[in-house]
């Protein structure tokens, strides 16, 4: 019984790991993807669900959807609080930014 558990379990994992990646992907790589193809309202959702979990990259991704007006209206504000969660999640607490925006 054990040996026909462990076969049934070796199955099922070589399947998953054989898998498209598509299959396997997250709320990033969905909104990756709509991105590509030009979709740029349906990437804003899995973006704004990874961003909201931490994804530094889906933060970086929601703010550059915001500055360049992509499926959204350009928000340069917006765009500027997305940049800044996405860095302050990459730095040291208590270091000092690494990038200063000017108004001019």
């Amino acid at each position: 019984m054990a040996a026909r558990r462990f076969l049934a379990l070796l199955t099922l994992s070589l399947a998953l790991a054989a898998a498209p990646a598509s299959l396997r992907a997250g709320p990033y790589e969905d909104g990756l993807a709509a991105y590509k193809t030009g979709d740029y309202p349906a990437a804003l959702r899995p973006f704004r669900l990874a961003a909201g979990q931490g994804n530094a990259l889906a933060q970086f991704s929601l703010g550059a959807l915001y500055r360049l007006g992509r499926g959204v209206p350009r928000d340069y504000a917006e765009a500027l609080r997305w940049f800044h969660k996405e860095g302050m999640g990459r730095r040291a607490p208590g270091s000092p930014p690494t990038c200063t925006v000017s108004h001019s």
